[in-house]
């Protein structure tokens, strides 16, 4: 037994000596004003909403709330019902409304298509003509319909809730100063093909008084800010910006919006279903959030 004692005596040193350069590069940069910080990722339903909870509080007088943006589908339904933890896992996530986040942007949600709501994400109409506009919903690929229908992407499977959170993401974020930095995020089970979108949540106070009261989303890093996921559902989103997201006062979150239909609009995670060539309903589904402002939990 005394070889395996030596052995283990000699590799504690070794570790132990091979972690001094690393805590005196550390304290070297913390000293020089950089740091890196790692964020793990949260999967949500819907704006700092996970399964009818609140995550965190958004402080100031915005407080502790949040919106569904993600719903679970309701068969033979108008209306799809709340995900909750006791929602079975298999259920299909689908589009629904939810009436706070309407009222909060000012929008009557009655110009909402009720097509369009309580359908499973996967079969949410898209665009297939270019003069028309006409929509329709997709089936998968196959060698008989390849060179005349349009298609879904493979893999194409259903999005149930459970697979909605089996995605993962850690967000590395390194600081060089507070107008430099360098952000790489780093995803894997996300939809398959999925097209993301990525979003700093910015709190503000338009009475001026120092007092949130107000928050809106910008593209993180500038537009354009859209991702693809891999068909394994893999993606990386990297980004050098002129501030720093762990540091400012004013940057709440990052979130990651599914564009279910596969369409973006620019600087703006939604259009507005009133207007021609809006989306098919305002809210544009939040996957995954990283609280790099440090915003505590809802109580």
């Amino acid at each position: 037994m005394k070889p395996f004692k030596s052995i283990s005596v000699a590799l504690a040193v070794a570790t132990c000596l091979a972690t001094l350069p690393l805590l005196a590069q550390d304290n070297l940069e913390r000293s020089a004003g950089r740091r890196t910080h790692f964020v793990q990722g949260v999967v949500t339903t819907g704006y700092n909403m996970r399964k009818g909870h609140v995550l965190y509080d958004l402080g100031g007088l915005v407080g502790p709330q949040g919106f569904n943006y993600v719903f679970a589908y309701e068969p033979g339904k108008s209306q799809p019902s709340i995900i909750t933890d006791a929602t079975p896992g298999n259920t299909l996530v689908a589009t629904g409304v939810d009436a706070g986040f309407y009222a909060a942007v000012g929008i009557d949600p009655s110009v909402i298509n009720p097509s369009a709501i309580n359908v499973p994400f996967r079969q949410l109409p898209v665009t297939v003509d270019g003069k028309t506009g006409a929509k329709q919903s997709l089936g998968p690929i196959t060698s008989q319909n390849y060179k005349t229908a349009f298609t879904l992407a493979m893999p194409s499977a259903p999005i149930t809730i459970d697979s909605w959170f089996e995605a993962e993401g850690t967000a590395r974020i390194r600081c060089e100063s507070s107008t430099l930095s360098r952000v790489d995020f780093n995803f894997r089970n996300m939809v398959p093909n999925g097209v993301y979108a990525i979003w700093v949540i910015i709190g503000q106070s338009l009475a001026h008084n120092g007092v949130r009261d107000f928050f809106s989303p910008k593209p993180l890093g500038g537009s354009p800010n859209v991702f693809t996921a891999d068909d394994m559902g893999h993606a990386h989103f990297g980004r050098t910006l002129p501030f720093c997201l762990t540091s400012d006062p004013d940057v709440m979150t990052v979130e990651i919006t599914y564009e279910v239909d596969g369409v973006t609009y620019g600087a703006v995670p939604s259009v507005s279903p009133a207007i021609s060539d809006g989306n098919s309903y305002l809210a544009t589904p939040t996957q995954i959030s990283f609280n790099v402002g440090g915003l505590k939990p809802a109580s």
